[in-house]
C-alpha cells in the first residue's frame, strides 16, 4: 500500500488500465496532453501504465463515438482500473433494411450495405449521410467493402465485383465473375486477386478498371477458404490442400495430407527453410 509511504516519490508503479468498450487512447492531461497509449480487448493485452504517483494524476480516456471520460490516479488508486464510457450512442443511423456486410471504416468514413439494396458511406464523427448507391437485385453483399486507395471495391453473392470511387459512390467497372462472392480479395500493386471457382484471377483495378482480368493459377478443384498474404507468399486452400505461391503466383509448394501426418510436395522451388507444425 504506496500510502503508508509518503516517503517514495520518484518510484514509479504499474497500473493496469481497461475501458469498456476496449480501443480507448489514454492521455495525460497538460499542455500539451501527452498520449501513454491505448486499452486492448483482451485482458493479458491490456495497457500497463508505469506511473509516477507523488501527485495527483489527471488523465483523459478518448473512445471515437463516446464522450471523453476524465479520471486520476494517486497513492489510493487501485491498480487495476476500468473505465466505463457511456453507452448511449452518439449518434444513429436508419436504414431501410438489416445490414448485411462489416463496416468498413477509412479515412473518417464508414461503408457497408444493407439488405434494402444500398451500399451506404458515412461521416463516421457525426453519421451524417455522404452518399448511397442503389445497386438492385445484385446488391446483396456478405464481404465487407474493401478500400484501396481512392478505390472502394465491393462483391456481391450474384457474382458481381464492383469497382467505384469512394469519395462520390461512382461505380467505374463492374464484372461478372459467375460466382457468389465470399471469399475475400488480395490487394497488390498489380491490382485485386480474385478466386473465381478453381481459378485465381488478377483484376488490374488501379491502373484500367475495366480491363479484362489475368488468371494467374487454374486447380483441379474448387478453393474453398479465404486467401492469405504472409510476406512475399500468398497461401490458397483448395479442398485437404493448401497452395503456398510467391508474389508474382509461381508455385512455392505443396502441403498435402491436411491430417496427423503432414508431407510437403516441392513444386519446382528449394524453400529457405521447411518448418514442420504439429497439428494437435
Amino acid at each position: 500500500n504506496y500510502a503508508d509511504f509518503p516517503e517514495i516519490k520518484t518510484i514509479k508503479v504499474p497500473f493496469r488500465i481497461f475501458s469498456n468498450p476496449a480501443g480507448a487512447s489514454i492521455f495525460l492531461d497538460q499542455l500539451p496532453p501527452i498520449e501513454l497509449g491505448t486499452t486492448k480487448a483482451l485482458p493479458e493485452n491490456s495497457l500497463i501504465l508505469q506511473l509516477s504517483i507523488q501527485e495527483t494524476l489527471l488523465l483523459t480516456a478518448k473512445l471515437p463515438g463516446f464522450e471523453s471520460v476524465a479520471f486520476y490516479i494517486d497513492r489510493n488508486s487501485p491498480h487495476e482500473i476500468l473505465i466505463p464510457f457511456n453507452k448511449e450512442p452518439h449518434w444513429t443511423f436508419q436504414t431501410q433494411g438489416n445490414i448485411t456486410t462489416p463496416i468498413t471504416e477509412c479515412y473518417g468514413m464508414l461503408y457497408f450495405t444493407a439488405s434494402d439494396g444500398i451500399l451506404y458511406a458515412l461521416n463516421g464523427n457525426n453519421g451524417r449521410l455522404l452518399w448511397k448507391k442503389p445497386l438492385g437485385a445484385i446488391g446483396a453483399c456478405v464481404l465487407a467493402p474493401l478500400v484501396v486507395q481512392n478505390f472502394l471495391i465491393l462483391g456481391t453473392l450474384s457474382g458481381e465485383l464492383l469497382c467505384l470511387n469512394r469519395e462520390d459512390g461512382k461505380i467505374l467497372a463492374r464484372h461478372n465473375i459467375g460466382t457468389p462472392q465470399v471469399l475475400s480479395y488480395i490487394a497488390t500493386e498489380q491490382g485485386l486477386i480474385v478466386i473465381q471457382n478453381d481459378r485465381i484471377l488478377r483484376y488490374p483495378l488501379w491502373k484500367n478498371p475495366s480491363d479484362e482480368p489475368t488468371v494467374l493459377r487454374s486447380n483441379s478443384e474448387k478453393y474453398s477458404c479465404n486467401p492469405n498474404s504472409l510476406g512475399d507468399i500468398f497461401v490458397f486452400g483448395a479442398g485437404d490442400t493448401l497452395h503456398f505461391f510467391l508474389k508474382k503466383i509461381s508455385p512455392l509448394l505443396k502441403q498435402s495430407d491436411l491430417s496427423m501426418e503432414l508431407s510437403w510436395e516441392l513444386l519446382g522451388w528449394k524453400p529457405l527453410a521447411l518448418v514442420l507444425i504439429s497439428i494437435v
